[in-house]
């Protein structure tokens, strides 16, 4: 008996697993991941302060793996005066690598 459940334990662990790595991330995981990607094009990323996950626009397209995220941005430019940017990131889900991938991005 104990085999048994031991068993099924293995086959619904295994289910489980391959049936999370096929889903879609959440919105709040495009968020993160398209400000990480903004970040990198930013000339002072440390002095960011990036609009909060409730006051970004999130698009979802299709089954939800692929969104389109649109927020802003205080940082400072090359002068170091702090102004704000619009940005916007296509996110693409690749389902058979597990990975989120940019579409595009831009700041403006």
């Amino acid at each position: 008996m104990n085999k048994l459940l031991a068993c099924v334990a293995v086959v619904t662990l295994s289910f489980s697993v391959q049936s999370f790595a096929n889903k879609c991330p959440s919105k709040l995981e495009h968020y993160q991941f398209a400000i990480s990607k903004v970040e990198r094009k930013l000339i002072s990323p440390r002095s960011a302060i990036f609009s909060g996950f409730e006051d970004t626009t999130i698009f979802s397209f299709g089954d939800g793996c692929e969104q389109r995220t649109i927020g802003d941005v205080d940082s400072h430019n090359n002068y170091g005066v702090m102004i704000r940017s619009v940005w916007m990131v296509n996110s693409v889900y690749d389902k058979q690598s597990g990975r989120l991938n940019v579409e595009m991005i831009n700041v403006e």
